[in-house]
């Protein structure tokens, strides 16, 4: 019995970290319901694409303690396919913060951990990144790129990396003689 309890005591204390496109926070209200649903899911963290903000945002969510961070482009846009991720942490979460443009953004997580001879901290380097879409060229895509690659490079030795992104894959049927390729 005691081995069971344990078992479901250590899924319980699994951290769930998600990635969301949500396609525009820009009213509080939808903001809210967000925060209130990750919330009621016990997610640790999320990685949040497509937010059409602008600049880097701090908000807290006083009933659930949750933080959400966002970085977003210059100016405000609404438009599907526009730019701009975030990252919401439960109230356990302690993070360093990082914007690497409006397409990238990390943070170091730091998670204490029973090793069963005391406590130790253990890094997760969580990213949230949102791709241009094929429509806006291949110099925007490589801008991503080099933004991601720069973002990853600041990972410390030993921490765990979850990339969590809208990477505007698409699925054909047209190349290679009719197979699917992504």
């Amino acid at each position: 019995v005691n081995g069971q309890k344990r078992k479901r005591l250590a899924r319980k204390r699994r951290l769930k970290i998600v990635p969301r496109s949500v396609r525009g926070l820009i009213s509080g209200t939808k903001r809210e319901l967000l925060l209130d649903s990750l919330h009621l899911r016990n997610i640790f963290a999320a990685g949040l694409q497509e937010i059409w903000g602008e600049g880097e945002e701090q908000w807290e969510h006083c009933q659930a303690g949750s933080v959400l961070y966002t970085a977003g482009g210059k100016s405000k846009s609404c438009d599907r396919g526009s730019k701009g991720v975030g990252i919401v942490l439960n109230k356990e979460g302690r993070a360093i913060f990082r914007g690497f443009g409006p397409r990238a953004m990390a943070m170091r997580l730091l998670v204490r951990k029973n090793t069963g001879r005391g406590d130790k901290e253990q890094g997760i380097f969580m990213v949230s990144a949102y791709a241009p879409t094929s429509g806006q060229g291949q110099h925007a895509y490589e801008s991503f790129l080099t933004s991601l690659d720069r973002c990853v490079k600041h990972r410390h030795k030993g921490d765990m990396l979850v990339i969590c992104g809208d990477f505007n894959a698409g699925i054909t049927s047209a190349n290679c003689g009719g197979g699917i390729n992504t």
